[in-house]
């Protein structure tokens, strides 16, 4: 079984701990305080330090050299530790971003491109068999050629959620763009995989109320010829649920997913809506199926592999969309508060 030498212990680290540990497959953790080591250690009872370098020679001189590295830290290293496993030829999968900027993606896609070593960076569209179906279908022609696409997303209200150091911007009125920004990606990342990869143009924000604790937005904008809109609701009291509608020349898809349910369902012109076959299967946990991906891999670190895991170029992409919506979001902002 391929070992895995993970970066970063924080929530969503944990995780993915844990899905390395139920296959076996988890060589040992970096961290960023001693405290927090000390917690990994005594949980998952695997090697620990605050150095990538120092654990991966300590266990390469156990005889138990990790075959590829998974980067859970915060976003402002995620380039620094992409590039440590690209020095080592390890399969590297980062969890959005890959970079804070579209130009460091790229560069970082090119160089493991280049050497030919798997990089997988991690966003919803890679672990969701409803959106995937949908999203496969889309490609094959299914409705012709895309002319809208809407996305909308309701989250609970979530008080207290912190904004991402590297990102968060607060208006004058306290509102933090930072966690706006950051969740947008998982939006863009898609519509750009659907879309043709071209840049949002002529938004309009026609609400905005970008705070950590209970986001809303209404977006509207041009990209080609699709016309999007991206729409978050946040109360207390609601579910999460997440629901993307693409309308073609040829008919129309739609995903749905909420608590323990997710259908794509496809309608030809003048016809109903029927089940797509889904041809992924999942768990319900988005790291089962990237923490797969990653294993799969190591088999192959001459030939990076081609799968549902979002390209290099779509993150540098779907982070210059993300930064444009949430540019947008704050001009809306600010134009409001002036009104009033």
């Amino acid at each position: 079984m391929a070992q895995v030498l993970l970066i970063g212990c924080g929530r969503w680290g944990q995780r993915y701990a844990d899905a390395l540990q139920r296959r076996g497959a988890l060589a040992g953790i970096v961290t960023k305080t001693a405290a927090s080591a000390a917690r990994a250690a005594a949980r998952y009872q695997v090697p620990t330090d605050r150095s990538p370098a120092a654990l991966y020679g300590r266990l390469t001189a156990a005889g138990r050299p990790p075959s590829a590295l998974a980067v859970l830290s915060p976003t402002p290293a995620h380039p620094a530790h992409a590039a440590f496993g690209l020095g080592l030829r390890l399969p590297t999968l980062v969890i959005k971003p890959l970079a804070a900027t579209p130009a460091a993606c790229r560069a970082l896609g090119a160089a493991f491109a280049g050497a030919g070593v798997p990089l997988l960076v991690g966003h919803e569209a890679t672990w969701n068999p409803a959106l995937i179906a949908v999203w496969r279908a889309a490609e094959a022609g299914a409705i012709g050629g895309l002319r809208r696409l809407e996305i909308v997303r309701q989250e609970p209200d979530a008080a207290g959620q912190p904004g991402d150091p590297a990102t968060t911007h607060l208006d004058a009125a306290g509102r933090h763009f930072g966690w706006l920004y950051d969740t947008l990606i998982h939006e863009a990342a898609l519509l750009h995989a659907l879309g043709g990869a071209l840049p949002c143009e002529r938004l309009v924000v026609d609400e905005v109320f970008a705070s950590s604790s209970s986001p809303r937005l209404l977006a509207r904008g041009q990209l080609a010829d699709v016309a999007l809109q991206v729409r978050y609701v946040s109360a207390a009291g609601q579910p999460f649920a997440y629901s993307v509608d693409l309308q073609g020349e040829a008919g129309a898809l739609r995903m749905r997913a909420g608590p323990g349910f997710a259908t794509a369902e496809l309608q030809p012109p003048g016809g109903d809506w029927r089940p797509l076959p889904r041809t992924v299967a999942a768990s319900g946990r988005p790291e089962d199926a990237l923490v797969d991906q990653l294993l799969a891999s190591c088999a192959a670190v001459d030939a990076p592999i081609v799968g549902p895991a979002t390209s290099a170029e779509v993150a540098a992409l779907a982070l210059h969309t993300a930064r444009r919506l949430t540019a947008a979001a704050r001009r809306s902002a600010t134009r409001g508060a002036q009104r009033t």
